[in-house]
């Protein structure tokens, strides 16, 4: 069976950060959302940018006006035993219920920002990642609800999830 590892928390929380070294070191393979919304500057290949409604979407949400989800093609290149993590916008978790039932989902939440100025300050204000209060509070609360929830440095961050990736690698050795 293969596991994904779904972080999500507020904007600027560092899902895509801990996704992507978790894959620089090989801990588990990357895995990305689509979207139909355009590109940003300077933005790097965290998700697929595609057009229109994708019909292979294993879960999907709209927020402000764009489509993101996760097409069952991308779990198709996930090896069968193997993890893949990928990031989500806390706003999927209304839709996580119809996911399929050959993958392990497992929720991460990461509550690693201390406040609403905190998350101002690591998304840069970058228009479309800052969220209200109420927005922040509201991530924050899906995060700590998850089935894991994470706080504190990248160190300590990466070096759980990497605890959890193995205990998942043997689980699935045991079936």
């Amino acid at each position: 069976m293969r596991t994904i590892l779904l972080l999500m928390g507020p904007h600027g929380c560092g899902k895509t950060t801990v996704a992507d070294a978790l894959h620089r070191q090989g801990a588990a393979i990357r895995l990305r959302q689509y979207t139909t919304r355009p590109k940003r500057d300077g933005e790097n290949d965290e998700y697929s940018f595609v057009a229109g409604v994708q019909t292979d979407a294993l879960w999907r949400y709209t927020k402000a006006g764009s489509e993101y989800g996760f097409s069952r093609s991308e779990l198709d290149n996930l090896p069968d035993g193997s993890v893949g993590v990928v990031a989500v916008h806390t706003e999927a978790i209304d839709d996580l219920r119809h996911s399929p039932t050959d993958v392990n989902l497992v929720t991460v939440g990461l509550d690693t920002l201390a406040n609403h100025n905190d998350q101002l300050s690591r998304v840069n204000k970058i228009e479309g990642r800052v969220q209200s209060v109420e927005a922040f509070e509201e991530s924050r609360q899906v995060a700590k609800s998850r089935d894991i929830c994470l706080s504190g440095d990248l160190a300590f961050v990466l070096s759980e999830l990497k605890r959890i990736i193995k205990q998942q690698g043997e689980m699935a050795k045991d079936l």
